[in-house]
């Protein structure tokens, strides 16, 4: 079985003790059931994946959660912010009984969002999100206009290429990013005029557009201080979907305890660089030797790094030594804070392909590792095989995101 080669995207604390995370802002931290969502890992829908996270999600139209559709295949992605749903995946009938983002004039608002990857364009409606036994509020869902023949402004189509989820084996993304939310301004904001036709924002009309571009998590009725991704370890390349756990809170159960072997590292609130906006701390590398902005990236599907080394041996689909690479980097808080660092080591393979070069051969790859050109690293999905990963959300008493992790 043949996969296409596709790239998603482009992203010890001694001195805090634990009780910084047993608050949050938006709701309780108080002990609760574990809730546990499960986490493919593979091809997805329509085999195109590799290394994807899948989640499966319910959407309901209303807060009694007595008009819902159950969407799978969902990317879960700790690099970008908010939900995002193919239009097709979902009835018509069922997206005209979710309430519309307006503007004050009533007008409804479109968006183009970008990924490294790409661009979507999407109509912006109100939804609750249920997961397993919880729900949130009213969130922002936004309802991505996937169809070939869809019609999409100009500028945006500018940002392309398209960004097409079912390239990911997808029905839409899940951005679950702990620095919560992208402002407006990194977006185009649209509405229609008298004819039809797609016209901007005006910057009035955009300041008092909601945030379309929030995690949705915090809003949960519980469980809403941060989760933990847990994947087992892979070792090798296989075509066999690799299963996971996500389980939503930190501290609030037994099964997403901090303990003293959790990792924890401070990232920044906001921007930390022109390439990194999203909950990023610093990563340090060798050959080039360089301290750059780092992310943890559930959402990008490989490890993406810069080594020059490496790149010398690069091919069509992404780095290809011709023994393991074992590649070691370390990170560090934002702040570069006193025992707040860590060794990181990835092994990097070539994997097999077709005798164009093409295509890769299996939708599970711990090895496969691409070059990155924006002076930044990202560790991928592959990062968080064999690790329980924490993604915990800033609160009264911690203002920044911080992530954590700590190998099986």
């Amino acid at each position: 079985m043949k996969k296409t080669k596709s790239i998603i995207k482009l992203l010890s604390l001694s001195t805090l003790g634990m009780s910084i995370f047993t608050a949050c802002s938006s709701g309780t931290t108080t002990s609760n059931p574990p809730v546990q969502i499960p986490i493919s890992i593979g091809a997805g829908l329509n085999g195109d994946g590799i290394n994807t996270m899948y989640v499966s999600i319910t959407l309901c139209t209303n807060s009694a959660g007595t008009n819902c559709q159950t969407i799978d295949n969902i990317i879960l992605d700790t690099g970008s912010f908010g939900l995002k749903i193919n239009k097709s995946a979902l009835p018509e009938s069922f997206v005209l009984q979710m309430p519309r983002v307006t503007t004050t004039d009533d007008q409804m608002v479109y968006a183009c969002n970008t990924f490294g990857s790409g661009y979507v364009f999407a109509e912006e409606h109100y939804g609750i999100l249920k997961l397993a036994n919880t729900m949130t509020n009213n969130v922002i869902v936004q309802i991505i206009e996937n169809s070939p023949s869809a019609e999409i402004p100009d500028d945006c189509i500018a940002k392309g290429p398209f960004d097409d989820f079912a390239n990911f084996g997808a029905n839409g993304i899940i951005g679950v990013n702990p620095a919560i939310g992208l402002d407006n301004s990194s977006i185009l904001l649209y509405k229609k005029d008298i004819n039809g036709n797609y016209v901007a924002l005006s910057s009035g009309e955009s300041a008092i557009v909601p945030m379309l571009n929030k995690n949705p998590l915090p809003n949960l009725s519980s469980n809403n201080n941060g989760f933990v991704i847990s994947i087992p370890p892979v070792t090798q390349n296989t075509n066999t979907n690799v299963s996971g756990t996500m389980i939503l809170g930190v501290n609030t159960s037994s099964m997403n305890q901090v303990t003293n072997k959790t990792n924890l590292v401070v990232a920044s609130e906001s921007d930390l660089s022109s390439v990194c906006n999203s909950a990023c701390f610093y990563s340090k590398i060798n050959n080039p030797e360089s301290t750059i902005p780092a992310v943890f990236d559930s959402g990008t599907n490989s490890w993406v790094f810069m080594n020059d080394e490496l790149q010398s041996s690069a091919c069509s689909y992404g780095y290809c030594p011709e023994s393991p690479f074992t590649w070691v980097s370390s990170v560090y808080s934002y702040d570069f804070a006193a025992n707040e660092s860590y060794v990181i080591t990835g092994v990097i393979t070539k994997d097999e392909t077709n005798p164009s070069g093409d295509t890769v051969s299996f939708s599970v790859m711990p090895g496969w590792g691409y070059y990155n050109y924006n002076n930044e690293t990202l560790y991928g999905s592959p990062f968080f095989f064999g690790k329980n990963v924490y993604v915990i959300f800033p609160s009264n008493k911690n203002k920044n995101p911080i992530w954590g992790f700590e190998s099986y």
